[in-house]
């Protein structure tokens, strides 16, 4: 699985812990920052573009889910599959379909009370590539 990791300079001992360790169990590591234990960096740096590179949740039609319907933001939460019928993989099938509590077992109201935020959201602009 690729894993994307960031941190500032406080977590940076930690963060290289953890990478040393997902490298180990065979995981491809996108290290966003920091790089060094520089005290004037700041979080929002490094974990900004890390969100960005992950996926785009806002309604924008062309780089985001702006032609998702509110029932198709409910599937995926509810089952893991995207509209077109293509099933999410890696921590996001793990985060859905966990086995004490995933998003498998939240109420549909849930789900639409979620979906309906997503959808309030200003929507960005924001090529993922893959």
């Amino acid at each position: 699985m690729r894993v994307g990791v960031a941190t500032d300079h406080g977590g940076f001992s930690l963060k290289q812990e953890l990478v040393t360790q997902l490298r180990a169990a065979g995981h491809e590591i996108v290290d966003f920052g920091a790089h060094g234990q520089n005290p004037d960096d700041d979080y929002p740096d490094f974990v900004v573009p890390l969100g960005q590179a992950v996926a785009n949740i806002t309604p924008d039609k062309d780089t985001g889910i702006g032609d998702w319907k509110q029932e198709d933001i409910v599937e995926l939460s509810r089952t893991g599959t995207k509209p077109d019928l293509d099933n999410v993989q890696g921590l996001m099938y793990e985060v859905i379909q966990g086995t004490s509590g995933g998003y498998k077992d939240m109420k549909k109201e849930d789900a639409l009370a979620i979906a309906a935020y997503l959808k309030s959201l200003p929507a960005i602009k924001n090529k993922i590539n893959k």
